[in-house]
């Protein structure tokens, strides 16, 4: 028997013809440079001028003109469709696990009811994810900007459209979204700082409040919100001094998690966020002592030692964090070419330390001289992220 649900009552009027749906957007809307993405809990539909309750969730791709807001309930017309596959992915499945079985196209109006609506919580959050997308867009150009915003908040709305289709095409578009791969990235230092601590208490509070902090920013995503408790669980579980613990605290954490919610277990977004995390906690120690001569421990720490030090934590906790999902992410897209993979080795070992420099630019930023001097530094890696991903998106899409 399936734990997944398979349909909702809205989708039994997919491919209908033209409906008119009322009900209440439950996520801040995704803008884009032609149309705007619209989330919406369907209470009404209206086929034949008499509204009938329905429930449901509706992807609706409105146009950029919209002016709508999360928690605003709205009224929209169009088309509803059932999502298909493409390109080897099963959109309709991927969407399904997220309760999601209509989508609605040719929008001809949107209508704003009422405004208001919503969690304070989510409208707070909202509201700091703009500020710091304003903060990055102040000190950094484009595209650079619009990429640390996307990769620290999970924003995509100020990148460039053929940014965006650069990423895609090179493979690199993960970076960009809300998952939970970023969260293990944060207890991935966190746990780097754990093993050298004498006292762990402090890094253990330092990282579970870090993975706190980012999954406000990241506006408590699901997939993010699994992440970051199964990343506490196993930070507080290394804590103890255990070695074993490591893995047991990791194998907890998921029996929690689909004891708590069964569908988590067939959610792609938490396999991978648990296939990095066994990464890190099984890979991660042994890349630190490959990489531990050319760190010099024995010296005292220097800022060059220290940066020197940063990036090699920050290259071991990537690394290890992807090899396990390179697997998964094979399965799940249909295909993992080996150009792919080397796009991926050059880049995703810069994504922490861009995480990172992200957070610290959120605290300084308004500093002159010192939120000039982090937003200069991020530049580099920053540059470097884009420039691959431009080159192997014109490799991709030469005949």
């Amino acid at each position: 028997m399936s734990l997944e649900p398979r349909s909702s009552a809205l989708a039994a009027y997919n491919g209908r013809g033209g409906v008119q749906i009322e009900g209440a957007v439950i996520e801040p809307p995704d803008r884009r440079d032609a149309s705007v993405r619209l989330r919406v809990q369907a209470q009404t539909v209206n086929v034949s001028g008499v509204p009938v309750p329905t429930s449901g969730i509706v992807l609706v791709d409105a146009p950029s003109t919209a002016s709508v807001a999360y928690g605003d309930l709205v009224r929209v017309s169009g088309r509803l469709r059932a999502p298909q596959a493409f390109d080897r992915f099963d959109y309709a499945d991927f969407l399904g696990r997220q309760g999601v079985f209509s989508l609605m196209d040719r929008v001809s109006e949107v209508e704003v009811v009422t405004t208001g609506g919503g969690s304070p919580v989510v409208h707070a959050v909202s509201g700091l994810r703009d500020r710091i997308g304003a903060l990055f867009t102040s000190l950094l150009p484009e595209p650079h900007a619009g990429i640390l915003t996307a990769v620290v908040t999970g924003n995509e709305q100020y990148i460039a459209p053929s940014t965006r289709s650069a990423y895609a095409d090179s493979g690199l578009s993960h970076l960009l979204a809300v998952s939970g791969f970023n969260m293990t990235l944060v207890a991935g230092f966190a746990l780097a700082w754990i093993r050298r601590a004498q006292r762990p208490l402090v890094p253990v509070l330092f990282g579970v409040g870090a993975l706190i902090v980012y999954l406000a920013l990241v506006g408590f995503a699901a997939s993010a919100a699994r992440a970051a408790l199964m990343a506490a669980l196993v930070l507080i579980g290394h804590a103890l001094r255990r070695q074993s613990n490591l893995v047991v605290s990791l194998g907890f954490a998921a029996v929690v998690l689909t004891a708590l919610a069964p569908r988590t277990l067939f959610d792609v977004g938490f396999q991978l966020s648990f296939a990095a995390m066994l990464g890190i906690a099984v890979i991660q120690p042994r890349l630190d002592r490959a990489v531990e001569p050319f760190t010099l421990p024995e010296r005292p720490a220097t800022l060059s030692l220290s940066v020197v030090r940063m990036f090699a934590a920050a290259g071991t906790v990537t690394i290890s964090a992807s090899v396990l999902t390179l697997p998964i992410s094979a399965s799940v897209f249909g295909t993992f070419p080996a150009a792919t993979l080397l796009t991926n080795l050059l880049v995703v070992p810069l994504q922490s330390i861009i995480l990172i420099g992200g957070f610290v630019l959120i605290v300084v930023g308004a500093l002159p001289i010192l939120g000039t001097f982090v937003a200069s530094a991020l530049l580099v890696p920053l540059a470097w992220m884009t420039t691959v991903a431009e080159r192997s998106a014109c490799g991709a899409n030469k005949p």
